[in-house]
């Protein structure tokens, strides 16, 4: 580039100083070049722009000059050869009434006259000399240059703007960005939907890393779990956030699923990749408030959400916080891989049994199309028979493919389903000429925010207890799914404050209503004598498996005749009654653990450590809950009704009526 700009420099000084004898006076077209790189983006575009002005408005005025020059009784050379009567004439005033002609004409060459046009006052830039010329060569060439110079100013402002976009993006790409990864497909493009929250991050927390790595692989997904695995571990995400709810969207891209909660699949994954470079930041300078700094808008908005939670098992109570992530986001990206990569994704319903190598062939096929499979650079992909090409075309499957990186055309031929062995190898060739990212790793902005804010004074704690609030409501009620649901007035599920919990380090848990009956009303009397539980408030626990593999246990309320469950006889052989123990109290099945060790580190705002807990597990046990108040009580259903509220995700349910969940 500077090779470039330095011969146009030159071009363009010999050019104008051996047709126009153009002088520069104040500033070089290398110092031009030079403030470009000092100004950034906007102005330095603002800068060129100027700078075309005053060169074409020179240019300009040079040509009317020339212009009047050669046209013969103007107001230039009207008075020159005219008499006055001296004696009579007042030489400071205007003579032109007193002025009288006595030649007829002056031949041309009699005059002489030269004119320049004089440096520009606008200190700091670049002043022009013209000598004007009065044959028609010499004005025709003029034009000539206007366009020449026009062109070239053109040219820098383009290279400007260019320069600009990079400069915007600078060399960490979207390190230190933050997206919503519910909303997110992680095997797209989705530079377009990151945000910022630091500002500008220091050069020296940035580690780049060249790669010259080429290399062609499966991953086999013998189950949706074993999906959601791999996606996880490539993102560097915990276990506890590999759910349905996080990687939702990517999930639901990949298999082409209506529901990525419901169907259960499996499939194989052709990666062909050409990396080129790793980028990633350093942890610290993330979590560090003296190495990174927020921006100011970021933290004015974080200082409006609410430190207390008023009734945090119903959804609207978090309204704050899901506005807060969908404007922001809920992950920082931490690293990137860049390059090629060309993705070809192949899953049928578990049901259809198809094999590892069923679904091999029938992604070589897919990738390169039904003749030219055997020329890609993968070994399972050649060695393939006629009988197993047959009966992969007969496949009942889903198909995505995913491409970055590589040349527009490439990219585009092969993104809109072009089957090509040459094309793929042609778009990995294509990695160091346009390389993309192609892989990213994450961390949760709320570990990122309680580190920042640990410092102890009143703003740092309050934001802080947001942090953990955040952190609660995502990994809690939206990622676990700690749904909401009533009978009566028995709240059968319910997202709560712990008991341990207190303003500056607050907690919450999600709990069951105790299994059996929770009323007289519960308990029938069943002939063959014995009772049976059944009723508005009989309360039956379920082991729900999730399509990631995770048991959730769950409650709700039992119809059907179930042998007593807390029901016993109040009249022995005739009338039943509930004679559950300890009914009020209730069953810890999600929290986020605090070990003993964690304990002391999380009690101590101020001393400069914080251990992120555990993954949040599933807990089994038991405690007595806050007596429930008028204002705690949901509003209770119609006699014989039962409220179940299980909507896919709260945060998609933000627009339900209120009295859906009082």
């Amino acid at each position: 580039m500077s090779l470039f700009f330095t011969y146009k420099r030159d071009l363009l000084h010999s050019y104008l100083q051996n047709l126009y004898d153009v002088t520069y006076t104040n500033l070089s077209l290398q110092a031009e070049l030079t403030l470009i790189t000092m100004f950034r983006g906007k102005t330095a575009a603002i800068f060129l722009l100027f700078m075309m002005a005053m060169y074409l408005r020179a240019i300009c005025t040079s040509i009317e000059d020339n212009g009047n020059k050669l046209t013969q009784g103007t107001s230039e050379t009207a008075e020159l050869g005219k008499a006055i009567n001296l004696p009579k004439t007042n030489t400071l005033e205007d003579l032109k009434e007193r002025e009288a002609s006595i030649f007829k004409t002056f031949p041309e060459e009699c005059f002489s006259k030269e004119k320049q046009h004089i440096e520009s006052h606008h200190k700091g830039f670049t002043s022009l000399v013209f000598k004007l010329y009065r044959s028609h060569q010499e004005k025709e060439a003029f034009k000539e240059g206007i366009m020449f110079v026009s062109l070239a100013l053109l040219l820098y402002l383009t290279l400007a703007f260019s320069e600009a976009k990079k400069a915007d993006k600078g060399e960490t790409g979207g390190l230190g960005k933050i997206i919503f990864l519910p909303r997110i497909n992680l095997l797209a493009d989705f530079q377009e939907k990151e945000n910022s929250i630091f500002d500008p991050l220091s050069p020296k927390c940035i580690t780049k890393k060249t790669l010259k790595s080429s290399s062609s692989k499966f991953h086999y997904y013998k189950s949706t779990k074993a999906l959601y695995k791999s996606l996880a571990t490539e993102s560097s995400l915990s276990a506890s956030l590999t759910s349905s709810f996080t990687l939702s969207a990517t999930v639901s891209v990949a298999t082409k699923s209506k529901s990525s909660e419901k169907t259960e699949v499996s499939g194989i994954s052709l990666i062909m990749q050409a990396l080129t470079e790793k980028i990633y930041v350093d942890k610290e300078c993330l979590l560090s408030s003296k190495r990174s700094s927020l921006k100011e808008e970021f933290k004015k908005h974080l200082k409006t959400l609410p430190l207390k939670i008023e009734k945090p098992w119903l959804h609207h109570s978090w309204k704050a916080y899901s506005d807060f992530l969908e404007t922001y986001g809920s992950h920082v990206i931490t690293s990137e891989e860049e390059g090629s990569r060309f993705q070809q994704m192949v899953f049928a319903e578990s049901s259809e049994s198809y094999s590892e190598r069923d679904f091999q062939v029938r992604a070589c096929i897919s990738a390169a199309g039904p003749t030219s499979y055997g020329k890609l650079d993968v070994a399972a992909c050649s060695n393939v028979s006629e009988s197993e090409k047959s009966e992969a075309t007969k496949m009942s499957t889903s198909e995505t493919r995913f491409v970055r990186g590589g040349l527009r055309d490439t990219n585009s031929a092969l993104t809109n389903g072009k089957a090509s062995a040459e094309l793929i190898k042609k778009l990995l060739n294509e990695a160091k000429k346009s390389p993309s990212p192609v892989q990213h790793t994450f961390m949760p902005i709320w570990i990122i925010l309680k580190s920042h804010f640990i410092s102890g004074d009143d703003d740092d704690v309050d934001n802080y207890v947001r942090a953990t609030n955040l952190q609660y409501y995502y990994s809690g009620y939206l990622d676990y799914g700690c749904y909401y649901s009533t009978s009566g007035t028995l709240q059968i599920q319910k997202f709560d404050y712990t008991e341990q919990s207190t303003s500056r380090y607050p907690e919450f848990e999600w709990t069951l209503a105790k299994e059996g009956c929770h009323d007289d009303d519960d308990c029938h009397y069943i002939v063959g004598v014995w009772c049976s539980c059944l009723g508005d408030s009989c309360v039956h626990y379920s082991s729900e498996k999730r399509i990631t593999g995770q048991i959730k246990e769950t409650a709700y309320i039992n119809r059907h005749t179930w042998d007593w469950k807390g029901c016993d006889w109040k009249i022995w052989g005739s009338v039943c009654e509930c004679d559950n123990k300890d009914r009020n109290k209730r069953k810890v099945v999600w929290h986020l653990p605090i070990t003993s060790k964690d304990a002391g580190k999380h009690k101590a705002h101020g001393n400069g450590t914080y251990l992120e807990p555990k993954d949040p597990v599933p807990r089994q046990g038991w405690r007595t809950p806050r007596p429930n108040t008028a204002e705690d009580v949901a509003k209770p259903s119609k006699p014989g009704s039962t409220k179940h509220h299980t909507a896919n995700h709260p945060i998609q349910n933000q627009r339900k009526k209120e009295e859906e969940e009082m």
